[in-house]
């Protein structure tokens, strides 16, 4: 059977026993203490604790899973891997041992198939409960079962909490043999037994002390690897040679002009690639993009170990981005959403490929070269200094390097490593200026020891009633606060909304019978809302009952920016697909600013289709409507949520007719037509894969229109017309003049520099056989500068080239050599030591480069460097 007939089947057959099927979910946790979704059993980790109310008792999933602990193993075994599906069926206080081992030993014999004599069992050493299931319900002999110790066979979720049992079944690839088979040959044989399934019996209680007390209900985790059971169902050793990878492997070896199977060195390559290929498209499609810390940096390590392994086998342009169709093909009828998001996935693999593929070459030449004095040395430990510069210069991993080192018995300093790491990061933090203490923070033991903060503002701007409950300033809490203080309130209720979920803080003012405060910002923390406020009249003392109230102003500004938000996002979606999520944002009164997930520029025809398609929805005046629900009926709702969002209890659904639906605790207008004119003004990228678009509404776009209409009048006026086609023809004509003027200028310049040709190649001097040319000009044009360097290089033989000229305290350098010794000089490296001098740094090829400088009054003694340089 092939993997999806194996994953529809077992779905099918507990669903037919009672089973509720669950989707997959996200490789993205609800859980802050994991990176990623390690098991079957993670999205139900709070039913197992009892912390959330059961609306089902049986369930199964098909759950997609990430674990990095074995990365090196992966390509090397064969059944590593680092993306992989479990397929899991869960009781909570429902059915436990028996049923859960009769419905396993049923799905394996007789939907799979799989031979009886094939197939041997586990149990803890002291569960004579499962042992008897096994022997006297099963009718499975005693020798083909095994009692197990506890690093096999008893599971626990941590130090403290629910555990249990476990009971395993391994199949044997030898099935038939006549000899006796041990225990301790389940555990220690891996080439003959691959364990198909694991079923834990969760029913203990375990106690600081580590003694174990029973549960209050007892709970079925199981889980068999899809992967596992395709290999046993297909009838093939290894994982990799099922159908969930050999597509994949074939795909690669054909492009790589290989075969698999050929030679284990490129068969390591075929699978680490076949791998990290499913890996990275799953964790882009939920929404996981390359960076150099937490989810981002294993995605980027996958990626990039995926390319290097490409390089060895010949890959010199980018390629791991074209298996992404081939993988979706294989899962994109079990995994819908993630196939939809297939372009999106595809650019930013690409995006990530071509940043690595700039520096790998000068990284692995490096590296290579290291390895071969260390072998010389007869040492085998690489500097951590060195290690360092492949990550910081190059781009490559710390773990890339150390696997590239295992190749040849060797390792790296990692002591070193990290110091270099410490050291970068402390030169960073006294390199930012805004580092100073905010002096109105509020301690951590205040904000724990005040209730809650009761939020008003959703249905009004202002609040009667209001206790202070707390004043603090310098850090300090304070009995109170007179004339021109500057200190943070907290109060019991309030109608201040406070910045969160990328929407600002309110202003306003707080009243009093005897005192009138600013109100500056307000901030959030742990559900306590601290107002920033200076005061103006009066003094307040904890204690006092006042009245809070909004800046009207400014809070119907940001509800237009912030309802503005959701629709472009929805347009966005639907004019460059359903990849687009937010990846950030700010909604202030003055704009609002969305980030998201998009792998190229946006034309400006999409720029402004985006923004008609928000002003038609505008004009149709569609209200915006408000529900509270628990996180799970939002999202059964079909609400867009974030995914980096933790969401707790019940949750705001904001919902604009047709058009939008989103998990969202900020405030919103009543309806969209309030909205008024909305406006993009800028389009741009801030990181590989994020977008970035800012637009007004309201008051702003309409100054914005009437600032563009008087600009219009003003150049109407200067160029003395009143027609606009006339002042665009007047004025793109004045430009192309400007362009042939400019074009003259270059000419001019460009010929005095050639005039003195000759005389520069006369004054050549000569150092130990090579020719070297220095030139210095002020305010030199670049491309003349270029064009002189290029009359030289191709008038002359075996010479080095350097030009400098300054503008002001810049310095620019343009370093040719010629191509008869490009063997022996590298323009790179000869404009990089001259450069230095002045303060600045550069590159290029070998035998052309360019650098900048900072300081003029050095560049004499840097074009002396360029004869040290050639001298070696």
């Amino acid at each position: 059977m092939n993997s999806n007939e194996l994953r529809k089947l077992f779905l099918q057959f507990f669903a037919e026993r009672g089973h509720v099927i669950k989707p997959s979910s996200s490789l993205i946790p609800d859980d802050a203490t994991l990176l990623f979704t390690v098991a079957g059993m993670v999205p139900f980790k709070n039913y197992f604790l009892s912390k959330v109310p059961l609306t089902f008792t049986r369930a199964a999933t098909s759950q997609k899973c990430i674990r990095t602990n074995d990365i090196d193993n992966v390509g090397r075994t064969r059944r590593h891997h680092t993306f992989f599906e479990m397929l899991g069926n869960f009781s909570f206080g429902d059915y436990f041992k028996e049923e859960a081992i009769k419905f396993h030993w049923e799905f394996l014999t007789e939907v799979v198939k799989i031979p009886k004599d094939r197939l041997y069992v586990t149990v803890y050493l002291e569960d004579n409960d499962a042992y008897d299931i096994w022997t006297q319900k099963m009718k499975i002999p005693a020798d083909r079962i095994f009692r197990l110790g506890k690093d096999t066979n008893f599971w626990e979720m941590g130090t403290v909490g629910p555990c249990g049992y476990c009971s395993e079944i391994y199949y044997d690839f030898e099935g038939g043999k006549k000899d006796v088979v041990t225990g301790r040959d389940i555990e220690t044989n891996d080439d003959r037994f691959l364990e198909v399934c694991n079923l834990v019996f969760t029913e203990f209680d375990k106690r600081a002390d580590g003694t174990l007390g029973a549960l209050k209900q007892k709970n079925i985790d199981t889980g068999m690897g899809l992967e596992r059971l395709a290999a046993v169902s297909q009838g093939v050793f290894s994982n990799f040679e099922t159908d969930l990878f050999m597509p994949m492997i074939k795909d690669v070896a054909e492009k790589a002009a290989t075969v698999y199977g050929k030679d284990p060195k490129t068969d390591i390559s075929l699978r680490v690639i076949a791998d990290h290929a499913r890996g990275v498209t799953f964790l882009i499609g939920d929404g996981v993009l390359p960076s150099n810390e937490g989810r981002g940096y294993i995605l980027r390590r996958l990626i990039r170990r995926a390319v290097r392994h490409g390089r060895t086998l010949g890959f010199r342009e980018t390629f791991l981005y074209k298996v992404v169709p081939v993988v979706l093909h294989m899962m994109g009828e079990a995994y819908p959403e993630t196939a939809q998001r297939k372009d999106y996935i595809t650019q930013i693999i690409k995006l990530e490929e071509e940043k690595f593929q700039e520096t790998m070459d000068k990284g692995l030449e490096i590296l290579n070269q290291e390895i071969e004095m260390l072998m010389k040395s007869k040492t085998a430990i690489l500097p951590g200094e060195v290690a360092f510069k492949l990550y910081d210069t190059f781009g490559f991993p710390i773990e890339i390097t150390e696997e590239i080192l295992n190749e040849f018995s060797m390792s790296t300093d990692k002591v070193k490593f990290k110091e270099c790491m410490e050291t970068q990061r402390e030169t960073a933090k006294k390199a930012w200026k805004g580092m100073s203490v905010d002096e109105h923070a509020v301690p951590e033991d205040v904000i724990k020891n005040l209730p809650v903060t009761k939020f008003t503002g959703y249905t009004g701007f202002s609040e009667d009633g209001c206790k202070v409950l707390a004043i603090v300033k310098g850090g300090k809490k304070i009995a109170s606060a007179h004339d021109g203080d500057e200190v943070s309130i907290l109060l019991d209720k309030t109608s201040f909304y406070g910045e969160g979920g990328g929407q600002m803080g309110d202003k306003g003012i707080i009243t009093g019978p005897d005192v009138e405060l600013e109100v500056i910002d307000t901030q959030k923390t742990d559900d306590r809302y601290i107002h920033r406020v200076k005061v103006i009249k009066g003094s307040v003392q904890e204690g006092n009952i006042v009245k809070t109230t909004v800046d009207m102003d400014k809070r119907s500004a940001i509800m237009k920016n912030h309802t503005g938000t959701h629709l472009l996002q929805a347009a966005l979606r639907d004019i460059l697909g359903s990849h687009v999520e937010q990846a950030g944002s700010y909604v202030g009164d003055d704009r609002l600013r969305f980030d998201f997930t998009h792998y190229a520029a946006l034309s400006e025809h999409e720029v402004r289709l985006a923004e008609k398609m928000v002003n038609k929805w505008i004009q149709e005046s569609v209200p915006v409507e408000v529900e509270v629900m628990s996180v799970e009926d939002a999202k059964n709702t079909g609400a867009m949520a974030l995914f980096e969002e933790k969401y707790k209890g019940e949750v705001r659904v904001v919902s604009v007719g047709h058009i939008s639906k989103e998990l969202c605790a900020g405030t919103h207008l009543h309806n969209i037509g309030e909205i008024g004119l909305f406006k993009i003004v800028s389009s741009a990228s801030t990181a590989a894969g994020i977008r970035r678009i800012e637009a007004i509404t309201g008051d702003a776009s309409y100054a914005l229109v009437l600032e563009n209409e008087g600009t219009i009048k003003e150049l109407k006026t200067v160029f003395k017309t009143s027609d606009t086609n006339e002042l665009k023809e007047k004025i793109n004509k004045m430009l192309r003049e400007f362009k042939e003027l400019d074009k003259k200028v270059n000419e001019v310049k460009k010929a005095g520099m050639m005039k003195d040709v000759d005389e520069y190649i006369a004054q050549a001097k000569d150092v130990n056989g090579t020719k070297v040319i220095t030139i210095r000009f002020t305010d030199a044009d670049k491309e003349a500068v270029r064009a002189l360097g290029d009359v030289l290089r191709e008038k002359m033989k075996k010479t080095v080239i350097v030009i400098a000229s300054t503008a002001g305290e810049k310095i620019s350098f343009l370093a040719m050599v010629t191509d008869d010794i490009t063997d022996k000089h590298d323009a790179s490296k000869i404009v990089k030591r001259a450069a230095a001098i002045c303060g600045g740094g550069g590159g290029g090829k070998k035998n052309m480069a360019e650098a900048g400088g900072k300081d003029a009054s050095k560049i004499d003694e840097a074009l002396l460097e360029v004869e040290k340089a050639v001298r070696g």
